[in-house]
């Protein structure tokens, strides 16, 4: 795992002002809901071009009805997976608000596979194979959970933006997310088996 390419990729795209410009513009109106979907969408596209050593990884903001459909998905990924853990951690904190919140922090830990689970062929039930999800998750846990730690100090550091108030967090959370993804990249092609493609050349820089 290439820990500091995953914070420094993003700057390495001759184009990466205009492309975090746009998808900070549309995290910043996300509370909208409709920006957020093709956010989501263009965040799985990261991962999987991580994933498949597709060079350049930040893809241009041009497929917008392809990052509309996957990003419908991934909601409804997301739902489901929150409806069911507001359910239970419900539940969970009338017996003990400890275990309440311990549960959320595993819930933070599980997130991560579902995406890489969803983003392989970005199949709805895929994110509910719960076996293929154990299995990648435990392929290498060390580099798993410092990943998912790592990940959460970028968003961390996310908020270093509010220093410019809320629209220079708008910015600095999608840089987060790009993180995020290139993170999440990098364990799903090397834990699993997904194979580099053909567009990306042998000099071309691996995230």
């Amino acid at each position: 795992m290439n820990y500091s390419q995953a914070f420094s990729y993003v700057l390495q795209d001759p184009n990466w002002l205009k492309k975090v410009l746009i998808g900070g513009l549309l995290l910043l109106f996300s509370f909208l809901l409709v920006p957020a979907i093709p956010l989501m969408g263009y965040y799985v596209r990261v991962l999987q071009n991580v994933a498949r050593g597709v060079d350049p990884v930040l893809p241009e903001w041009d497929d917008w009805s392809g990052f509309f459909t996957t990003g419908v998905k991934m909601l409804i990924v997301a739902l489901a997976y929150g409806l069911a853990v507001a359910i239970i951690v419900g539940i969970i904190q009338n017996i003990s608000t400890a275990l309440g919140s311990i549960f959320n922090i595993l819930y933070y830990f599980v997130i991560p596979v579902v995406a890489m689970q969803f983003s392989r062929n970005e199949e709805i039930g895929d994110a509910f194979k719960f076996n293929e999800m154990i299995e990648l998750a435990k392929a290498n846990p060390s580099d798993y959970v410092v990943s998912v730690l790592l990940a959460f100090v970028a968003s961390l550091l996310a908020f270093v933006g509010l220093i410019g108030l809320l629209i220079g967090a708008a910015f600095t959370l999608f840089y987060a997310m790009l993180v995020n993804a290139g993170i999440f990249g990098q364990y799903l092609r090397l834990y699993g088996g997904e194979a580099a493609s053909e567009n990306l050349s042998p000099a071309s820089p691996q995230v």
